[in-house]
């Protein structure tokens, strides 16, 4: 897995992606990209999923990505504009084969919120926090669906520092919250 990310701070690009040798890599776009840099090794698994995001604070370089591994595992990560933080232990998914987790920055708190779907409780919603001055806090869970969660999407609410979260259960049911 993959994806995009810009430092709001700086405008640079992060491309984010995990690697064949269990790492999670990334190159940094300023004028030109650069080299590629490990950003977490000693993945047990290969990452299958990966979602960033950037925090949209003006002042702000903080980057969260959250991923699914192949052994079912989700896993959490997060840049503070100079380093990688260290990140919690890896939490087992309802199942591998759909993308039971996102992440998403507040409009204005620089807290990232990371919303997934775990296999000890895999009808509830589960999140993680993170801001550079707390690390990272959780999980906690919330009330969920009535089937197993597959998808889970979080997406900022303009304006605010609301998050709505998506999410569809095996009963082809749509939740929101």
């Amino acid at each position: 897995g993959f994806d995009l990310a810009f430092e709001r701070a700086s405008g640079n690009a992060f491309l984010i992606w995990g690697d064949p040798a269990k790492q999670i890599q990334y190159r940094r776009f300023t004028t030109s990209w650069q080299a590629g840099v490990v950003a977490y090794a000693g993945l047990t698994n290969n990452v299958y999923w990966l979602k960033a995001a950037y925090d949209p604070v003006a002042t702000s370089s903080n980057i969260a990505i959250a991923f699914l591994r192949d052994d079912a595992y989700l896993g959490f990560g997060a840049w503070n504009g100079a380093t990688w933080q260290a990140r919690p232990a890896a939490i087992l998914a309802a199942n591998r084969d759909n993308r039971s987790i996102d992440v998403a920055f507040e409009e204005g708190t620089g807290e990232a919120v990371y919303a997934f779907s775990q296999s000890t409780s895999a009808t509830q919603l589960s999140y993680y926090r993170w801001t550079s001055a707390g690390g990272f806090v959780g999980p906690t869970l919330t009330a969920g669906a009535t089937g197993t969660i597959k998808f889970v999407q979080l997406k900022p609410i303009p304006g605010s520092d609301d998050l709505m979260d998506v999410y569809a259960d095996n009963n082809a049911d749509l939740w929101y919250r």
